[in-house]
């Protein structure tokens, strides 16, 4: 009975995101950081596969590309969500799911991250 009274206590207490919720700021650097993950090993495999013969090979390509991004999206998901794309970005906006102040944020430190990564 009294895990069933704190659990319905619980239930009903007020939540206030707004001392939870992660600033803008690092949201944005976290995704920065994951596209850049997702995009410099992702895109690194391949490069390597063709430019450099590393032997990798369809599956390996495809491995590297999986790990890259399960890592990115457990690596950012609780702070910004783990868009890690603009078309994700985009489209969670269109459908309200995102306020749409955090969209051109959001978008620009994804391709931050991606030109960096690409650069490096």
């Amino acid at each position: 009975a009294r895990c069933e009274d704190a659990a319905t206590t619980l239930a009903k207490a007020p939540v206030d995101d707004t001392t939870t919720r992660p600033s803008l700021l690092l949201r944005c650097v976290y995704e920065a950081v994951g596209t850049a993950l997702l995009v410099g090993s992702g895109c690194g495999v391949v490069c390597a596969a063709k430019y450099a013969h590393s032997g990798a090979g369809p599956i390996g390509i495809a491995s590297v590309w999986g790990m890259s991004v399960a890592l990115a999206v457990y690596a950012t998901r609780d702070t910004s969500g783990a868009h890690l794309n603009p078309a994700v970005t985009c489209a969670l906006a269109a459908t309200d799911k995102m306020d749409i102040g955090d969209t051109p944020p959001y978008i620009l430190a994804q391709l931050l991250g991606a030109t960096v990564a690409a650069a490096v």
